[in-house]
């Protein structure tokens, strides 16, 4: 916080900018709020650089510090496992997927939908370059995070493709077991309301119920592509054991 209290608003003016000139459209945030969160995404690098750390998450609400939405998406952008709500397991099976899928991950909490097969996943963080850290940053458009009462407010749609493949999986909390799914992405929205967070991905999956009875959680991380068969042998190496759906 005091770090955050200390950056000076010259410093973090061009990336501003950068934002502002590359988001598609920006419908509620303001500069004062991209500042705000600006600013913590550079004491997040800061941080990072100072500890040699390679993935981070924190808490946010109690404090005057912004959500860190939009600076989670820079981050994960740029290789960075950064994990919604200070959820250390979700943070971890990022760091797995990172290394095994050499690509971001989008976390969300999960809703399934059984008469037509899928599972909802929704969050307010999805990265741009979800194809891999080297491919071209798919277009944004920054909105304010789904509850005003925090400063800044600032995060970003992004609009993941339909017909992709991916993976979901997470880490139980003792660090176990490991749930793995397959799917297909078969819709994402934009939530316009305030009562939701921005992105909702829809996934058609083999069983919905038995990944209800099988799953350890709500946070589950979703990445592009079919890595069933690198975690299973990594799950192996680390002795966890395997849940597939």
């Amino acid at each position: 916080i005091r770090r955050w209290e200390n950056v000076s608003e010259k410093r973090v003016r061009p990336l501003v900018e950068k934002w502002m000139k590359e988001a598609e459209k920006v419908v509620e945030p303001n500069e004062k709020g991209m500042v705000s969160v600006a600013k913590l995404y550079v004491v997040m690098k800061d941080l990072l650089k100072e500890k040699n750390a390679q993935a981070i998450t924190m808490a946010y609400g109690d404090n005057p510090l912004p959500v860190p939405c939009f600076a989670y998406t820079n981050l994960r952008d740029e290789a960075t496992p950064s994990a919604c709500e200070a959820d250390i397991i979700s943070l971890l099976s990022m760091v797995i997927l990172h290394y095994v899928a050499e690509k971001p991950c989008f976390m969300g909490n999960t809703f399934v939908d059984l008469k037509d097969k899928t599972l909802i996943m929704s969050h307010c963080v999805c990265p741009r370059k979800m194809e891999g850290y080297d491919t071209k940053a798919a277009p944004y458009t920054l909105r304010r995070y789904h509850k005003e009462k925090f400063l800044g407010s600032l995060t970003a749609f992004v609009k993941m493709k339909t017909g992709q493949k991916v993976t979901i999986c997470r880490l139980s909390g003792d660090l176990k077991n490991m749930l793995i799914a397959n799917g297909t992405i078969v819709d994402c929205v934009e939530m316009d309301s305030d009562q939701y967070c921005r992105v909702k991905v829809k996934v058609k999956i083999k069983n919905p119920k038995e990944f209800i009875h099988k799953t350890s959680g709500n946070h589950h991380v979703m990445v592009y592509g079919n890595y069933r068969e690198p975690l299973k042998r990594l799950n192996e190496i680390l002795g966890i054991t395997t849940v597939e759906v």
